[in-house]
C-alpha cells in the first residue's frame, strides 16, 4: 500500500508526515471505526521510534500517545535508547502523562518492571506527577531495593 512507501521514503520529510497519517488512521478518535488495526499502527510505529531521524521519532512518540495504553508507552519508552532533544523529551513526557494509569499500574507489577531498563523506569517516575506516582514507585522500591 501507499502508506508502507511512505513510511520506506529516504526522505524523513516524508517517513515524518506517513506516521501522522498513520497515527491518525489508526486512532477512534479520528474515525467510528479506525481504518489500521490498533495493533498492526503500534507495531509499525514500533519501528518508527528507532528511525534514524529526530522528527519521524517525534510524530511516532506522539503517534502512540493517542493510544493512552501501557502498551504503547512501553514502545515510546524506547525513543531514550536514541539521541533525544527538547521537542522528543516533551513528546514522551506528554504520552507518559496521557497514559498515566495504565503506565503506573504496569510499573507498579513487579514482573513488568524487571523487564524495562532502569533508564526506562527512572524516565516514568520524572514524567509523571508525584502524587499520582507515590504508590508504583513504592511497589517498584520494594521489589528493587537500593543499594547502600
Amino acid at each position: 500500500p501507499l502508506l508502507d512507501r511512505v513510511l520506506a521514503s529516504q526522505d524523513s520529510n516524508v517517513r515524518s508526515a506517513g506516521v501522522r497519517v498513520l497515527a491518525d488512521w489508526s486512532n477512534d478518535a479520528n474515525f467510528v471505526k479506525p481504518a489500521l488495526n490498533p495493533e498492526e499502527a503500534i507495531k509499525r510505529l514500533t519501528r518508527a521510534v528507532g528511525d534514524d531521524s529526530p522528527r519521524v521519532r517525534l510524530e511516532a512518540v506522539r503517534g502512540l500517545g493517542t493510544f493512552r495504553s501501557w502498551e504503547a508507552a512501553k514502545v515510546a519508552l524506547k525513543v531514550l535508547d536514541l539521541p533525544m532533544d527538547n521537542f522528543l523529551d516533551y513528546a514522551l513526557w506528554l504520552t507518559l502523562n496521557e497514559a498515566t494509569e495504565p503506565v503506573l499500574t504496569a510499573i507498579a507489577d513487579v514482573q513488568v518492571a524487571q523487564e524495562l531498563p532502569v533508564k526506562h523506569v527512572e524516565y516514568v517516575f520524572s514524567a509523571i506527577e508525584p502524587s499520582k506516582a507515590v504508590a508504583a514507585l513504592r511497589s517498584y522500591l520494594v521489589s528493587h531495593p537500593l543499594d547502600e
